[in-house]
């Protein structure tokens, strides 16, 4: 059964002091700065069920920004016109055994009512690899459509992104992101901002964002790395279970899979390990969880396995590969181009 104070950190967030427009100008609304004076021992018992960002319990984060709700500044926010197109935030939480996440909530500053059609969702990810590479995909949430997300009035707010499947994190620390990737079905050079501390509270090489690269690929970099020593933190919660039952958990597993060419223009190839016999499915979804290519094969113990997916016919972005066999699930990004 799950325990939650939701309600009460949700109480504990609210005493920023905002002011916000749906149809706020980007050239003409000035980022504010927002109040928090919630108490600091009240806040770290809310971590026993909700998470926060470790900046947020400084002094500094008391006062709260809105940057890139103007022409000028865009690194907070995901737009057509910057390219955004995921925005992540590092959480860490020390538990004895595996969690699940069922709940993310992201405090929203605006957004251009030209993408108000388009939809957002939050995504999972574990922390980085050793090698430095990004980490395993882990779990996409509900779509809230941007029309819907909850905007500051005399207060700050939070938009819940619910998963429909607990997402279980092994690690005691992983990425929560907002996936905008949507908002590129619109021509115009839409934004959606999010809150995050002022400059220098809080360390920039927690907060990552996702980019097209000039040769068609996906990149990612920290915004410290990115934007020149920027160190901000994002507004963002997430709720969790720490009483995971195993008899329902989807065991990770790691059977070498990978993605040739990535990004793929007209053909995938995704090879993986079959040390185990049994039956293996690979399927190639898009964020939102709809499956779109599906292989199966029944296989002794052997080396490796391949698989070839036509992709030429999808539109170009972020999709989801999934390795389902004897040890669990194994999944990755593929970019289509």
């Amino acid at each position: 059964m799950m325990k939650t104070l939701l309600p009460f950190v949700f109480f504990l967030l609210l005493p920023f002091l905002a002011t916000g427009q749906k149809t706020a100008d980007p050239g003409q609304h000035e980022a504010p700065s927002q109040r928090f004076d919630a108490p600091r021992s009240a806040l770290a018992k809310a971590l026993i069920d909700t998470i926060l960002p470790a900046a947020l319990s400084d002094t500094c984060a008391r006062s709260a920004m809105a940057f890139g709700i103007t022409d000028i500044d865009g690194f907070v926010t995901g737009s057509n016109g910057y390219g955004d197109l995921v925005k992540l935030q590092r959480f860490s939480f020390n538990a004895d055994g595996p969690f699940a996440i069922t709940s993310v909530g992201v405090a929203f500053a605006g957004y251009d009512t030209t993408i108000e059609e388009t939809f957002l969702q939050a995504l999972v990810f574990d922390d980085l690899q050793p090698d430095s590479s990004f980490g395993d995909f882990l779990g996409v949430s509900d779509s809230v459509q941007v029309r819907n997300i909850a905007l500051p009035t005399t207060q700050i707010e939070f938009t819940f992104f619910d998963f429909p499947e607990p997402v279980i994190v092994e690690r005691d620390s992983f990425l929560v992101g907002v996936d905008f990737s949507d908002t590129y079905n619109a021509t115009e050079n839409g934004y959606v901002g999010i809150y995050h501390t002022r400059q220098d509270c809080g360390d920039g090489r927690n907060t990552f964002e996702f980019f097209p690269t000039q040769g068609g690929g996906l990149g990612f970099a920290t915004l410290f790395d990115n934007w020149g020593g920027l160190n901000i933190e994002m507004f963002m919660v997430v709720v969790i279970d720490t009483e995971v039952s195993t008899a329902t958990r989807h065991p990770l597993a790691d059977y070498g899979a990978s993605v040739s060419p990535n990004p793929a223009s007209s053909l995938a190839a995704v090879t993986f390990r079959t040390e185990l016999p049994g039956t293996y499915a690979a399927t190639l979804t898009d964020l939102t969880g709809r499956q779109l290519r599906q292989s199966r094969l029944n296989t002794p113990a052997g080396p490796s396995a391949r698989i070839e997916w036509q992709v030429g016919d999808l539109p170009a972005g972020l999709y989801l590969y999934h390795i389902d066999g004897p040890a669990g699930r194994q999944s990755g990004k593929v970019m289509v181009q």
